[in-house]
C-alpha cells in the first residue's frame, strides 16, 4: 500500500473512532467539559510528550554512539520521529518503525544494515525489558485490587505473555547465530528464485552468513555492558513516568486529580491492547482499554473521553504528522522494504 493512502486511511478509522468515543460520552457533555479546561496544563502535557521523546532519543543515541556511528544529533532525532511516525501508522503500536530507522541510519553513517540494526535492536531491548517489569506490576495489581471484566483480564495477560515471548526469542535469536543464520536461510531459500535476480545463490550466502555474524556479535557485545543497560534502563523508566505525567495533566486541565498509578495502569494496558497486531498504531484498542481503564476506576464517561482523545491527539496524531515531515526531508520516498 502506498504512503499516501496508508496516512488516508489512518485518519478515516481515527475519525470514526473519534466519533465513536464523543457519542458514547455525549456531544454535549463534552462541550461542557472543554468549555470550562484549563489550556495551560494542555501545553504542560505536551511539554511532558517532548521530554518522553527526547528521552527515548538520547536512549538510541547511547548505543549508536557506542557502535561509533558517525551522525549529528539533529539528523539522529529526526530519524527517531521518523520510526515513531511509521510505528503509528504499521499494525501494533510498538513496532513497525524499525526498519525505516535502519534504512535512514545506513542512508546517514553509511555502515552495514546489520550495524545499524543491531542499534535499534538492542535500544528496543531496553525498553521491552522496562515494559515487561512495569507490565507485570501493573497487572498483579489489577489481578488483585481492579474490578475488570474477566475476558478484558485474560486479554491483558495473553498480549503481556506475547510481548513477553518476543522479547525471549528476539534475544535468543541475537545472541545466537546459529540459530539465527537457519532463520534467515529458511526465509532465503523462500524468496530465492526473487532475490537469484541480483545475486547468486553463492553470493547471497556469503553475504547473509556475514550479515548474520556482525549483527550478533554487536547485539552481543552490547547487552554485556552493565553501564548501557543502566543508563538505557533508565532513559525507558523516564519515558514512562514523562508518558504518565502528560495523561496526569490532561487530567488536572479538565479539572480532575486522578491517582498516578491509575493513569500507569491504563497507559500499560493500552501499551499492552496496542501491541496486538490489528489496526495502525493500536487504533482503536489502545482508546477502547483507556475508556475502560479509567471508567472502572470510577471515572466519569465524559472526562475518561476526553482524557483518551487529547492524550491520543497529543501521543499519536501530533507525533505522526510531525514524524512524517523528516521521513520525506530523509528521502522516504526512496525506501523499500
Amino acid at each position: 500500500m502506498k504512503l499516501s493512502k496508508l496516512i488516508a486511511l489512518t485518519i478515516v478509522l481515527g475519525l470514526v473512532i473519534f466519533f465513536i468515543i464523543s457519542f458514547l460520552a455525549g456531544f454535549g457533555n463534552i462541550y461542557n467539559v472543554l468549555s470550562q479546561a484549563d489550556y495551560w496544563f494542555i501545553l504542560v502535557a505536551i511539554m511532558f510528550q517532548i521530554l518522553s521523546i527526547i528521552t527515548i532519543f538520547f536512549r538510541w543515541d547511547l548505543v549508536v554512539k557506542y557502535c561509533r556511528l558517525k551522525i549529528s544529533d539533529s539528523r539522529l532525532f529526526m530519524i527517531t520521529l521518523a520510526g515513531i511516525a511509521f510505528s503509528h501508522l504499521m499494525p501494533s503500536s510498538r513496532m513497525g518503525g524499525e526498519p525505516v530507522r535502519a534504512y535512514f541510519l545506513r542512508n546517514e553513517t553509511k555502515r552495514s544494515t546489520s550495524i545499524c540494526l543491531s542499534t535499534i535492536i538492542v535500544e528496543r531491548i531496553f525498553d521491552a525489558v522496562t515494559f515487561s517489569l512495569i507490565s507485570l506490576f501493573v497487572l498483579i495489581s489489577i489481578f488483585l485490587y481492579w474490578d475488570l471484566p474477566a475476558l478484558i483480564m485474560v486479554l491483558l495477560a495473553a498480549a503481556f505473555l506475547i510481548t513477553l515471548s518476543m522479547l525471549v526469542v528476539t534475544l535468543y535469536i541475537s545472541v545466537n547465530k546459529k540459530v539465527g543464520m537457519r532463520i534467515v536461510m529458511w526465509f532465503f531459500k523462500k524468496f530465492q528464485r526473487f532475490l537469484s535476480r541480483w545475486k547468486t545463490a553463492a553470493q547471497w550466502e556469503g553475504k547473509l552468513q556475514k550479515d548474520v555474524m556482525l549483527y550478533s556479535e554487536s547485539v552481543s557485545g552490547m547487552i554485556k555492558k552493565k553501564h548501557l543497560w543502566a543508563y538505557g534502563f533508565g532513559f525507558s523508566l523516564l519515558a514512562w513516568i514523562f508518558d504518565i505525567f502528560r495523561t496526569y495533566f490532561i487530567f488536572i486541565a479538565l479539572g480532575n486529580n486522578v491517582s498516578l498509578l491509575v493513569i500507569g495502569g491504563a497507559i500499560v494496558i493500552a501499551a499492552l491492547a496496542g501491541a496486538i497486531p490489528i489496526s495502525p498504531g493500536g487504533l482503536g484498542l489502545i482508546e477502547a482499554a483507556m475508556v475502560i481503564v479509567f471508567t472502572s476506576a470510577g471515572i466519569p464517561i465524559t472526562i475518561a473521553a476526553m482524557v483518551t482523545i487529547i492524550d491520543r491527539l497529543i501521543s499519536y496524531w501530533g507525533l505522526t504528522f510531525v514524524g512524517l515531515i523528516p521521513s520525506y526531508y530523509l528521502g522516504i520516498k526512496k525506501y523499500k522494504a
